[in-house]
């Protein structure tokens, strides 16, 4: 698992990462307006190395993964993520 928390100086690691990739998690702050904003890019980002319908098809044969909020700075929800 790599968090970059978002920050653009780390942008241009995920190309390398996310090659031959099915899926990545993507997550932004509530509170911050920004970092949901941002997860278009982040989104686009990985769909430029791997094909939308081959990610979209591991997320169907996995159940459809559901959305769910977590926080780590409150303990909640952390390990459902992985499950």
């Amino acid at each position: 698992i790599w968090d970059t928390a978002g920050h653009e100086r780390f942008h241009s690691l995920g190309v390398g990462f996310y090659r031959g990739e099915y899926c990545c998690v993507l997550v932004y702050d509530v509170n911050v307006a920004e970092s949901f904003t941002n997860l278009h890019n982040w989104n686009n980002e990985f769909l430029n190395q791997i094909s939308e319908r081959k990610s979209r098809d591991w997320c169907a044969s996995k159940g459809n993964i559901p959305y769910f909020e977590t926080s780590a700075k409150e303990d909640y929800n952390v390990e459902e993520a992985f499950l």
